[in-house]
């Protein structure tokens, strides 16, 4: 039996499958559902459809039981077609069955029941998932989402989800699980680089896997995103890690040769992640990287304003200025009372970022957000603690500039 049926001009096709119906219950079973690119395998039973479709004093949420199977969602065109006019819902005549369908006024979210759903293919704007599985739980203004896996950007994900309705109409996502070896290169073109130009899909490589502990996002009523809302803490580590031609760290150029800057790679970077009030907050990380060895930590907001602090080895920089970046462990001993390091922070924006010598500022914040306490000699005054000021002690020769007046390490730039 062929049904067909129109909604703004776009062909609804039921090739198969079987409903019945009995009292306040629906049964559909073996239904095949072919619609704007998308296709559809239900077997549902559907309660309480008496009360929702027809006018009531009193509406219980619609009770759907049973599994949701597809080849293909393309939601984008699913959305576009419903978005597409208030044109009246027509039946087109087929060979067997003709229907009409009558929008209908529904509260939102007024659901409860138990759905199991895969898709192999599901898309929506650059996004691509494959092989989905979950199990969904509905309640009255709430879709709880279990168990969602799938594949996607080269990766995994394992997470489990809450979509929820506030009285005012407002919508929260809440979500936690897992990501296993995502491309970031097409994590980032896949989500539009996350609505900025800063560090987009040409600038970074790797996989990344997170431990996402918590996610929060609120959309209003008309479904637009409040920034403000937006929290999330994981543990992130990316892999086989390359920077390119990312700008902000040009400004180290007076530290580390200019043609390194413009590509930089790392094989390892692990951190705990926190989002909040619109600003990234990232605690203290060591990064071991072809350009340069450091500590890092700081603050990037959605504005693009920053508020970095390094601390970088002294001995490091010059064994790269010195041995040309070849920073080969044959070329080099390394110093076992820790050397000289120094302190750098890096604020502003992020297209007019300020260095600066921030000893103090930028070691307590390095301190505040995780950095351990490592034996170092300060590179402004000499610390009395210090063995090697213990011993072989010389007079100090008259200078006439104090080391606090030291304010930046002149390196020639090599483009």
């Amino acid at each position: 039996m062929m049904s067909v049926l129109v909604i703004n001009n776009n062909k609804i096709s039921i090739p198969t499958g079987k409903a019945t119906v009995i009292n306040n219950e629906v049964n559909l079973n073996g239904l095949n559902i072919d619609f704007a690119g998308s296709d559809l395998k239900v077997d549902l039973t559907i309660n309480n459809w008496i009360e929702n479709v027809f006018p009531s004093t009193e509406k219980p949420a619609l009770n759907l039981n049973g599994n949701i199977r597809s080849d293909k969602i393309d939601l984008n065109t699913l959305i576009a077609v419903f978005d597409s006019g208030s044109e009246a819902t027509e039946a087109t005549p087929s060979a067997d069955v003709t229907a009409d369908v009558e929008p209908v006024a529904a509260d939102h979210y007024n659901f409860s029941g138990n759905i199991d759903l895969s898709c192999n293919d599901f898309h929506y704007n650059k996004i691509n998932f494959k092989q989905i599985t979950a199990g969904i739980k509905l309640v009255p203004g709430l879709i709880i989402v279990n168990n969602l896996k799938g594949a996607a950007m080269s990766g995994n994900f394992d997470v489990d989800a809450t979509f929820r309705e506030l009285s005012s109409g407002d919508i929260i996502l809440q979500t936690s699980g897992t990501l296993t070896n995502i491309d970031v290169a097409q994590l980032f073109e896949q989500f539009d680089n996350f609505d900025q130009t800063t560090l987009t899909e040409k600038n970074i490589k790797g996989r990344i896997s997170a431990n996402l502990y918590e996610m929060n996002i609120r959309w209003d009523k008309d479904f637009k995103l409040d920034e403000q809302s937006i929290y999330t803490l994981c543990d992130m580590k990316i892999e086989n890690g390359e920077l390119i031609d990312y700008k902000p760290l040009e400004s180290l150029s007076g530290f580390v040769k200019m043609k390194e800057l413009r590509h930089i790679k790392f094989s390892t970077l692990e951190n705990k992640i926190e989002i909040k009030d619109r600003v990234i907050i990232l605690p203290v990380m060591q990064i071991k990287s072809s350009a340069l060895d450091m500590s890092i930590s700081g603050k990037h907001t959605f504005d693009d304003a920053i508020d970095y602090q390094f601390k970088m080895s002294l001995a490091d920089m010059m064994v790269r200025k010195f041995l040309g970046g070849n920073k080969q462990q044959d070329n080099y001993e390394e110093d076992a009372e820790g050397g000289v390091n120094v302190y750098i922070s890096m604020t502003g924006t992020v297209n007019d970022p300020i260095i600066e010598y921030n000893k103090r500022e930028a070691k307590q914040k390095l301190k505040e957000s995780g950095l351990e306490e490592q034996r170092f000699i300060d590179i402004f005054k000499r610390d009395p603690e210090e063995e090697m000021f213990k011993t072989n002690t010389v007079p100090e020769k008259q200078t006439t500039t104090s080391p606090d007046e030291i304010e930046f390490i002149e390196y020639e730039d090599e483009l």
